[in-house]
């Protein structure tokens, strides 16, 4: 048994799917649901996220161990931003139990400390971090120009509650993720990232979206992973571009089943 908040979907063979930070796994993860015709989807509220139990402090290395305690018989993972974080170090920890592992932009920073934009993104989040103020943080947190007006935005009180447990998050740049056992490790690994081709030329050179391009160029030689670029979605391809998503998802997944 586990102490977290789970939604289960379908039947077949299991797969967790684990959010990133500011939101849960149905908020992440609501598009997916078509995979359930097939799969059964296990859809995680990491600690301090959601319906899952209260967290002084959300932390990658306690996250890859519920995730562990839910691989039993073996599980495909798939991770979305921190998540994605998560699911590399448990499958870093028990390799023989994963099917197969899709990252989708991970902030595997540790991996690439030293890329000018990837210190610019780190300062971003270490500011972002010094606020009390919940909006703040978030707008901070995203990156949001501040020459330009903010958008609107009217959050629930989960949404809220989501971004204070983001802001007192373990910084996802000190994850050990052992790159060698990844690499090793038989099961089919993809990354997945937004080409944001539908954003303006400078958006596309923000510090954020060259780290996180970094970190998954990064990956995809390391662990000799198959690559997925949705050129018109940005950090969230599987809300973004859901259908397009889901297609090449489930092409990896059959074809991961197929090698068990």
């Amino acid at each position: 048994m586990t102490e977290l908040n789970l939604v289960v979907w379908g039947e077949g063979e299991p797969v967790i799917l684990v959010h990133g930070s500011m939101s849960w796994g149905t908020k992440a993860f609501a598009e997916q649901k078509p995979l359930s015709d097939k799969y059964r989807l296990i859809l995680i509220d990491r600690r301090g996220y959601g319906g899952s139990p209260f967290t002084a402090r959300a932390d990658f290395e306690q996250d890859a161990q519920d995730i562990v305690d839910l691989l039993e018989g073996g599980a495909h993972l798939v991770g979305h931003s921190y998540g994605a974080i998560a699911c590399l170090v448990a499958a870093g920890m028990q390799p023989d139990k994963v099917r197969s592992l899709t990252v989708i932009e991970p902030p595997a920073l540790g991996l690439v400390r030293g890329n000018p934009a990837v210190e610019q993104f780190i300062q971003r989040i270490e500011h972002a971090c010094t606020l009390s103020d919940p909006i703040e943080f978030f707008f901070n947190f995203i990156a949001h120009p501040e020459n330009e007006p903010r958008p609107e935005v009217n959050f629930t009180e989960d949404e809220i509650a989501a971004i204070r447990t983001a802001m007192h998050e373990r910084p996802p740049w000190e994850a050990e993720i052992k790159l060698d056992v990844l690499a090793a490790a038989p099961f089919p690994k993809l990354v997945v990232s937004g080409g944001r081709l539908h954003l303006p030329e400078p958006m596309r050179k923000l510090p954020p979206a060259l780290a996180f391009i970094a970190a998954c160029d990064l990956l995809t030689e390391r662990l000799g992973a198959q690559r997925a670029i949705f050129d018109k979605a940005a950090h969230r391809p599987q809300k973004e571009m859901a259908a397009l998503f889901n297609m090449r998802l489930r092409a990896f997944l059959e074809d991961a089943s197929a090698k068990v």
